[in-house]
């Protein structure tokens, strides 16, 4: 067997997350689909992160094995013909040594991520389902006071879903920043190990709340402390999430 590695880029709008879902369209069944008819094989793919429906990616990664061997650029130009009618695409590829012990999800050291919030009072066109729209401008400097209460590790109960399935609500959060990309658009930057499920969103959804000066700084640390999901802000949507780096 060989095992390859690669680089993915999708638009999750219309799709229901990356993990196969039984009777709705997936990131990894398109995937698999295409790997079928490429190699004539019943390949299953792994992900460094299970991205939630209406979630995007532009540096999502993936491994599988097959008996086929292929060289990186013609097994990218490959699989991306049988994804052509489909918003995902391989950026990159990669044969991996034999007996490599790397695995997309298990290997990752640190996993990035951007929100992004576009501000204006007319509603969207373009960049409809690529950001949370809001009408509301944001108070930049109190959500930055905020990050110094998430940095390092923390029980991270009030912004964890109700679903998560993580043994532990106790992660490590290594970076956040926000910058304003121009007049309308400010986006979120994370980086963490690993995340539990609906935790940059709800972090996000409750920062807007310190930014609209509904909480102060101070309410949200409490909040962060109380460990009670109840506490915290609105869940963000889906469609301003982008993942967009992997380390290893």
């Amino acid at each position: 067997m060989v095992k390859y590695k690669c680089i993915v880029e999708y638009d999750g709008t219309n799709f229901f997350g990356f993990q196969i879902q039984k009777n709705n369209p997936s990131i990894q069944a398109n995937i698999e689909q295409a790997l079928q008819k490429l190699t004539g094989e019943n390949i299953k793919i792994f992900c460094a992160g299970r991205t939630d429906k209406g979630v995007h990616a532009t540096h999502q990664v993936i491994h599988f094995d097959t008996t086929k061997i292929f060289t990186d650029d013609s097994l990218t130009k490959a699989i991306n013909f049988h994804l052509k009618s489909k918003e995902i695409a391989i950026i990159s590829s990669k044969k991996l040594p034999e007996n490599s012990n790397f695995h997309a999800r298990f290997s990752a050291k640190e996993r990035t991520y951007i929100y992004k919030i576009f501000i204006r009072n007319s509603h969207l066109t373009f960049n409809n389902n690529l950001y949370w729209h809001i009408r509301k401008q944001l108070d930049l400097e109190s959500i930055k006071s905020c990050f110094q209460y998430l940095i390092g590790t923390h029980d991270f109960s009030s912004f964890r879903a109700t679903s998560c399935q993580s043994i532990s609500p106790i992660k490590t959060i290594n970076s956040i920043t926000l910058k304003k990309i121009n007049k309308n658009e400010v986006n979120f930057k994370i980086s963490a190990p690993s995340f539990l499920h609906h935790q940059v969103r709800n972090i996000v959804g409750t920062l807007y709340l310190v930014g609209i000066n509904k909480i102060t700084p101070k309410d949200f640390k409490n909040i962060l402390e109380a460990k009670d999901r109840k506490k915290a802000g609105k869940t963000a949507p889906p469609y301003g999430l982008y993942l967009i780096g992997v380390k290893y």
